[in-house]
C-alpha cells in the first residue's frame, strides 16, 4: 500500500504542475499560485493520499473477503393488513374522479429592455381526486426468524366488482389482472402450518467474512488432484447458491442415479437445516452416491467435492461457506447405506462428529425418517432436545423415545456423545457464538489483485485532484494579462 500511495502522491504533484501550467498558459481568471501549490502538496502527502489510498484499500480487501452463506430458520407468523381504501387515501389502484377546480400561478415576463418585469398572476383549471376501485387492499407477508418477506402487496379482495368503493363505477379487467386477487396460495399454506404449530423451514443468503478463502495461503485450502478425473466422468455437481420462491432452496445432488423421492429429500433437509441453522448456525450440503468409481474410494471423492466447492476460481463469492458440513452417502443398490462421510467448510475443528457420521450410518436404511428424523419433531425447535440433553444420564433416559430423533439429529446436536456436538469454528477472535481463537491473522496474506490495486491508485488520485480544484477556485487572478 505504501508504494500505492507514494504513486499517488507523485501523481497529484504532477498534476498539480499540470493544472497550474494551463491556468496559466491559457490566461484564465483562476489561478494556482507556487503557496498554494506547495501547501497541496503537503496536505496530499500529508493527508489526503493516505487517507484515501487507505480507505479504498480497505474496501477493496473487505471485498476480497466477503463471501455468501445460507442461513437458516424458520417461519413464525403470517400477516395480513387489509388497508381500507378512501378517496386521496392510501390505495394503490386508483382512478380519476369528482373534478373540482384548482388554481395555479401563470404570471409572465411584460415589457421590454428596463421595463421587462414580471407579472403574478392566478389562473384555474380541472383537477381530480383518486378513487379507489375497490373497498379494501390487502398486504400479506410472512415473519420469520431471519427476517420478514412481502408475499404480496395491495391485493383485491375475491370477486372485486362486488367490493367495489363506488357502485357506479366497474374495474376495468386489467385493472384486477394487474392487481392480481384473494389470498395468495403460498400465503395460506404458511398461515396452516404455522396455525397448527408446525412452521415450515426458511432459508436465505447473507454476507460474512472468510480469510481463509481470500487468503493467498494454500496450508489451510483443500487440495485434490481428483477434481478432472471425478468433473470429466459427471461427478461433481455445482454447488448450491440459489434461493426461489422466497426462502426455499434445494441442498441435496443425486449422483448416478435418480431418486423418486427427490423432492422429500430436499423438504426433509430443508426442516433439518432450519432446526440446525436456529440453534447449531451450521448448513448441511448432501451428496447422495450410487457410482462404482466413487464406491472405490468415498474419501478421495469428499475431499474433491469440497475443494472443488471452495474454489473462489469456480463459484466466486458463493464458494461452500465456513459454516457447511459437506456431505456424502454412498449407496449400491438404492436402499442400503454402503457408506458415509462427511467434513466442514473450515479446515478444522468437528472432527468426532466427522468420525461419528463415518461409523454410524454404514448399513442403515437410505431413508430421511432414519436419516433426518421426525420433521415435526424438529417443527418445534429446541425444546425436545433440550429436553433429551437435561436427561441424558443413564437413569433418566430409560424409555426416552429414541427413535424419534435422526442418526444426524443425535450426531449433530451430540444426543448420544456430547463430543460430536456441531460447533461452529469461528473466523475472528470476536466472532459471536463460534469457536476457537479464529484466522484473523490470515489478513496479512491477503493481497489486492492487480485491477483492485490500479482501481485504488486512480480514485485516490481522483481525491487529490480535488485540492487541485480547490486551490484554483479560492480567488481571482490578480495581474492584468494586458501587462504581459
Amino acid at each position: 500500500m505504501f508504494f500505492v500511495v507514494f504513486l499517488v502522491i507523485l501523481a497529484s504533484a504532477v498534476s498539480g504542475l499540470a493544472v497550474k501550467w494551463w491556468l496559466d498558459s491559457s490566461r484564465a481568471d483562476k489561478e494556482i499560485t507556487k503557496t498554494e501549490y506547495w501547501v497541496g502538496v503537503v496536505l496530499i502527502s500529508l493527508l489526503v493520499a493516505p487517507l484515501a489510498t487507505k480507505a479504498g484499500w480497505e474496501i477493496a480487501k473487505k471485498n476480497l473477503i466477503t463471501f455468501n452463506e445460507y442461513w437458516n430458520g424458520w417461519e413464525r407468523n403470517a400477516n395480513r393488513n387489509d388497508i381500507q381504501c378512501t378517496r386521496d387515501g392510501p390505495c394503490r389502484y386508483e382512478y380519476d374522479c369528482d373534478p373540482y377546480l384548482c388554481s395555479y400561478e401563470c404570471g409572465g415576463y411584460e415589457g421590454t429592455g428596463k421595463d421587462r418585469h414580471y407579472v403574478s398572476k392566478t389562473c384555474w383549471k380541472t383537477c381530480y381526486h383518486s378513487c379507489p376501485y375497490v373497498k379494501t387492499e390487502t398486504n400479506y407477508s410472512v415473519s420469520t426468524t431471519l427476517g420478514d418477506y412481502e408475499i404480496a402487496s395491495h391485493l383485491f379482495p375475491d370477486n372485486p366488482q362486488a367490493n367495489r368503493w363506488r357502485d357506479s363505477v366497474d374495474i376495468p379487467q386489467h385493472v384486477i389482472d394487474r392487481a392480481g386477487c384473494g389470498i395468495p396460495p403460498f400465503w395460506a399454506a404458511v398461515k396452516m402450518r404455522v396455525d397448527s404449530g408446525k412452521p415450515g423451514p426458511v432459508t436465505q443468503r447473507r454476507k460474512y467474512d472468510n480469510y481463509i478463502l481470500a487468503s493467498d495461503l494454500t496450508i489451510l485450502k483443500q487440495y485434490s488432484d481428483a477434481i478432472d478425473k471425478y468433473r470429466s466422468a459427471g461427478l461433481l455437481s455445482e454447488v448450491r447458491r440459489e434461493v426461489y420462491d422466497f426462502y426455499y432452496s434445494d441442498k441435496v445432488h443425486f449422483v448416478g442415479f435418480s431418486s423418486p423421492g427427490a423432492v422429500q429429500w430436499q423438504v426433509e433437509l430443508a426442516y433439518f437445516n432450519a432446526a440446525f441453522g436456529i440453534e447449531l448456525q451450521g448448513d448441511l450440503h448432501l451428496v447422495v452416491v450410487q457410482n462404482d468409481l466413487i464406491n472405490s474410494n468415498p474419501d478421495a471423492y469428499l475431499l474433491a467435492l469440497k475443494a472443488y466447492w471452495q474454489n473462489p476460481k469456480v463459484f466466486g463469492k458463493d464458494a461452500i461457506s465456513k459454516n457447511s458440513i459437506i456431505m456424502a452417502i454412498g449407496t449400491k443398490d438404492g436402499k442400503t447405506i454402503e457408506w458415509a462421510r462427511a467434513i466442514t467448510g473450515m479446515p478444522l475443528g468437528n472432527e468426532k462428529l466427522t468420525v461419528a457420521v463415518h461409523n454410524r450410518l454404514k448399513g442403515l436404511p437410505l431413508n430421511t425418517k432414519v436419516i433426518f428424523g421426525d420433521r415435526e419433531l424438529k417443527a418445534k425447535h429446541a425444546s425436545i432436545r433440550k429436553s433429551y440433553l437435561a436427561k441424558r444420564s443413564a437413569a433418566n433416559l430409560e424409555g426416552y423415545p429414541l427413535d424419534e430423533f435422526g442418526v444426524l439429529e443425535r450426531i449433530f446436536w451430540g444426543l448420544d456423545e456430547s463430543d460430536s456436538r456441531f460447533k461452529r469454528i469461528a473466523m475472528a477472535p470476536d466472532d459471536p457464538g463460534g469457536s476457537g481463537s479464529g484466522f484473523l491473522y490470515l489478513a496479512n496474506d491477503i493481497h489486492l489483485t492487480s485491477g483492485q490495486k490500479a482501481a485504488v491508485f486512480f480514485g485516490s488520485l481522483f481525491v487529490c485532484m480535488l485540492v487541485w480544484l480547490g486551490a484554483a477556485l479560492i480567488g481571482e487572478r490578480q495581474t492584468s494579462w494586458r501587462r504581459w
